[in-house]
C-alpha cells in the first residue's frame, strides 16, 4: 500500500514524501510514483505512531473504569499506536504469576500494541530482576499497595539488582513531607500545597541520591515543578524524564471549575510553575498522558474520598499538536518526544521513526479541521475529560499498526485482540 502526498513530521525536520508498505513493515520513504488507488494525505501531517510510555489501564484492577479494549481504543482515538500500562495496585503487579495474567488478558482485549510495566516492592527483588518486562516501576508517596518502597534500602537494592539497560520508573513524590503538610486544610484548593512542590523535589533529590551511588537507568515520572527541572538541568544521559499534558495545559485556576475532576498526583500547579514547565520542555525527554481514568461517581465524592487521576489518552497528541499550530512547540519536537524518544527509552524496537524496514504505523493529521472535547464522545469507559469544552486545531484522520487501517474519519476498524505485545 502506498500513502502519498505526505508531510512527514520526523524528529530532524517535516519532508514531503511518498510511503510505500506492504505486511506489517515500511518498504520505502521517498519521492517516487504512488499509484493512484493510494491513500492521499494531501495537506495533512504524517507522524510516526505515538507511543504513550505511561498509562493506566485498569485491567483487571478496576475494569468498571477502563479496561484493555476501551483504553486502547482511547489511545487509537489519540493517534497513539503503542501503549505501556502501569502495574496494578489491587493486586499489584509485582510477581511473574500476576503479569503472566494481565498479558492474558491484553493479548484478548488490546485494540492497539502495548508493554507491560513490572512493579517494585520491598521484596520481589528477584523477580523484578528476572521479569520480561521493559521497565520497572515504583512509588515514594502512598498508593495502599505494595508499589510504595516504606523501606529505603529497598530503592537501593533494586536499583543494584534490576537490570541496568532497562529503567526503573519512579514517582518522586516524597511521603514523609506529604505527612509534615498534614495541618493545611484538606481540599481541593489545597491539594497543591499538601502535596507541595517541596515533596516532588525533595523525593527527586532522594532518587537522584540513589542514582549516584549506583549509576543506572532511571526515568522521573510526571515532573511538575521548576524546582525538579533545576535538580535535572545538568542530568547525566541515563537519567530520563517525562512531562504529561494535565501539568502543561491545566493550573491551580482550573480548580473552581474542574473540583475534583482536577485531582492528581503529582497535583496541577499554579500558573508559575506552568510557565517553567513549557520552558523546560526542551529538556524534556517524552511526553506521557498519565492516562488514570475513574468514574464521574467516584470524581464526585468528597474531596478525601475522591480519587486522584485524570484520563488523557485520547487527548494528549491533540491537545500538543493544536499547541505546536499555534507557536508553542515545534512539530519536529513532538515527533522527538512522542514517538523516537519514547521508543529508544523503553526499547520499542521498529518503532517511533518512518523509515525503511520500521512498523507501518502512523498517525495521520488533518490541521484544517477543528473539533471540540466532549468527554461523551470519547473512546474510554469514564467519559469525561478535564479539557471538556476545549477547542482543538487539527483532526485524526487516520491511523493505522503495523500496516493495518485501525481507525478512519472517527470510525474504528480495528477489533480485539489485534494488539501485540512489543516492549
Amino acid at each position: 500500500m502506498f500513502i502519498r502526498n505526505c508531510r512527514l513530521v520526523t524528529p530532524s525536520g517535516i519532508v514531503r514524501a511518498s510511503i510505500e508498505f506492504e505486511g506489517e513493515r515500511i518498504l520505502r520513504v521517498g519521492t517516487f510514483s504512488a499509484s493512484s488507488d493510494s491513500l492521499d494525505a494531501h495537506g495533512m501531517y504524517v507522524f510516526p505512531g505515538i507511543i504513550d510510555a505511561h498509562a493506566h489501564l485498569r485491567d483487571p484492577e478496576a475494569p468498571h473504569k477502563e479496561d484493555f479494549t476501551t483504553g486502547t481504543r482511547a489511545a487509537i482515538a489519540g493517534g497513539v499506536t503503542t501503549v505501556i500500562d502501569m502495574p496494578s495496585y489491587k493486586p499489584a503487579t509485582t510477581s511473574k504469576k500476576l503479569l503472566e495474567e494481565k498479558l492474558a488478558i491484553a493479548n484478548k482485549k488490546a485494540v492497539c500494541d502495548f508493554g507491560l510495566r513490572f512493579g517494585a516492592s520491598d521484596k520481589n527483588f528477584d523477580e523484578a530482576k528476572a521479569t520480561n518486562s521493559n521497565s520497572l516501576k515504583f512509588f515514594l508517596s502512598e498508593t495502599k499497595s505494595e508499589l510504595t518502597l516504606a523501606n529505603p534500602s529497598s530503592i537501593e537494592k533494586h536499583f543494584r539488582n534490576f537490570p541496568k539497560n532497562k529503567p526503573i520508573c519512579v514517582h518522586c513524590e516524597d511521603q514523609r513531607i506529604i505527612d509534615l503538610n498534614g495541618g493545611i486544610a484538606r481540599s481541593m484548593e489545597n491539594h497543591h500545597l499538601i502535596r507541595s512542590v517541596t515533596a516532588s523535589a525533595f523525593g527527586l533529590a532522594k532518587i537522584l541520591s540513589s542514582w549516584n551511588s549506583e549509576r543506572r537507568r532511571v526515568h522521573v515520572c510526571h515532573v511538575s515543578t521548576a524546582l525538579e527541572l533545576q535538580l535535572l538541568r545538568k542530568k547525566h544521559p541515563s537519567i530520563t524524564f517525562e512531562f504529561t499534558p494535565h501539568h502543561l495545559f491545566l493550573s491551580t485556576r482550573d480548580v473552581a471549575k474542574l473540583g475534583n475532576f482536577a485531582k492528581t498526583n503529582p497535583p496541577i500547579r499554579p500558573l508559575s510553575e506552568v510557565a517553567a514547565l513549557w520552558e523546560g520542555l526542551q529538556n524534556a525527554d517524552i511526553i506521557a498522558s498519565d492516562h488514570a481514568p475513574h468514574t464521574r461517581e467516584e470524581k464526585e465524592n468528597d474531596y478525601a474520598s475522591a480519587p486522584s487521576g485524570v484520563p488523557g489518552l485520547e487527548t494528549m497528541f491533540p491537545l500538543f499538536f493544536d499547541a505546536a499550530m499555534r507557536g508553542k512547540i515545534p512539530l519536529p519536537r513532538l515527533a522527538q518526544l512522542m514517538c523516537a524518544n519514547p521508543a529508544k527509552i523503553f526499547g520499542v524496537k521498529g518503532k517511533g521513526e518512518i523509515k525503511k524496514g520500521y512498523y507501518a504505523d502512523f498517525a495521520i493529521i488533518d490541521p484544517r479541521e477543528r473539533w471540540t472535547v466532549k468527554g461523551d464522545s470519547l473512546q474510554t469507559k469514564c467519559k469525561w475529560s478535564p479539557f471538556e469544552g476545549k477547542q482543538l486545531r487539527g483532526k485524526i484522520k487516520y491511523v493505522f499498526v503495523r500496516g493495518k487501517m485501525v481507525f478512519e474519519d472517527g470510525n474504528m476498524l480495528s477489533k480485539p485482540g489485534f494488539g501485540k505485545e512489543v516492549c
